[in-house]
């Protein structure tokens, strides 16, 4: 998978793309002190590898999302979601031909529906 990424922190933009087991790659990401949650993630694993319960579980047990943090998963439209870890919710979803599209969040948090 390429996992691409891009922080603020500091004063400076830190921004990497690798190729890399994707689970592997949250793993190790949690071991990193110095690497700051993520206030967005995307998540468009291939369909057939059936990767979004353990990613989301991932990100939520290692802490990778900010408190009110988005994420955006794509899948294939029949499946429909997976449980969602503890303290996430739906925000919005739809659907475009075979994929369904969710936008989630890292942990309840009052916004406008326009957001």
């Amino acid at each position: 998978a390429d996992i691409a990424y891009t922080s603020y922190f500091g004063g400076r933009t830190i921004a990497g793309i690798e190729r890399a087991d994707a689970l592997a790659w949250l793993d190790r990401a949690s071991l990193d002190r110095s690497r700051q949650p993520f206030d967005l993630v995307f998540v468009d694993p291939p369909f057939d590898a059936d990767l979004v319960p353990a990613t989301l579980a991932r990100l939520s047990d290692h802490g990778l999302l900010v408190p009110g943090g988005f994420c955006y998963v794509e899948m294939p439209r029949q499946g429909g979601l997976p449980p969602l870890p503890g303290g996430w919710s739906v925000h919005r979803s739809g659907v475009a031909g075979e994929v369904g599209y969710h936008l989630l969040h890292g942990m309840p948090r009052d916004l406008p529906r326009d957001v």
